[in-house]
C-alpha cells in the first residue's frame, strides 16, 4: 500500500510557469513605463519646487522692502528696508542674482552678509530671469528648466 506521495507532478509545474510567464509579460512594459517616465515626473517636480520657493521668497522681500534696485549681470537687484522693532534700527538688504544655473538669495544685515543661499537650481541662464520695478509693484518673470521639462511663472509683488 502506497502513502501519500508529496511533490508537485510535471503538470502541475507547467500551469505554475506558465502563470508567471504571463503575469512577467504584462508586467515588464509597466516596470518599463515607470523608468520612462520617472526622470520626467522628477524634473517636473523640480521646476515646481523651483518656482513655488522663488514666489515665495521674492514675495516676502518683496513686501518689506521699502526699495527695489536693479543690478548689473550677473546680479537682477536688490530690495533694502530697515526694521525698527528692536533698541536700534537694523537695515536690511537682500541681493538676488545668478550663478552657476542657479537664482541665489544673499540677505545682509547692517551690511554684514547673514545668509546666502540658492532660492531655485534649474535657472539656466541669467536670462531665465527678469525684474521689473513700477511704482510700489515688482513684476519678476522667471523659468525653471530641469531636463526637457521647462515652465515660466510671472510673480507679481506689491511693496508696501
Amino acid at each position: 500500500m502506497r502513502g501519500r506521495e508529496n511533490g508537485l507532478t510535471l503538470v502541475e509545474i507547467l500551469i505554475a510557469l506558465t502563470i508567471g510567464v504571463m503575469f512577467m509579460a504584462m508586467l515588464v512594459p509597466a516596470i518599463q513605463l515607470m523608468m520612462r517616465l520617472a526622470p520626467r515626473q522628477a524634473n517636473e517636480l523640480a521646476v515646481e519646487h523651483d518656482l513655488d520657493l522663488a514666489r515665495r521668497w521674492l514675495i516676502r522681500d518683496g513686501q518689506a522692502s521699502r526699495s527695489f534696485t536693479t543690478l548689473p549681470r550677473p546680479g537682477y537687484g536688490w530690495f533694502e528696508w530697515s526694521d525698527h522693532t528692536g533698541r536700534s534700527p537694523v537695515k536690511y538688504q537682500v541681493t538676488y542674482y545668478h550663478d552657476d544655473a542657479s537664482l541665489i538669495r544673499e540677505e545682509r544685515r547692517d551690511g554684514t552678509v547673514e545668509s546666502t543661499f540658492i532660492v531655485a537650481r534649474n535657472i539656466l541662464t541669467w536670462d531665465d530671469v527678469e525684474f521689473e520695478a513700477g511704482a510700489g509693484v515688482i513684476t519678476v518673470e522667471i523659468t525653471s528648466t530641469a531636463g526637457k521639462v521647462s515652465r515660466s511663472a510671472e510673480i507679481i509683488i506689491a511693496r508696501r
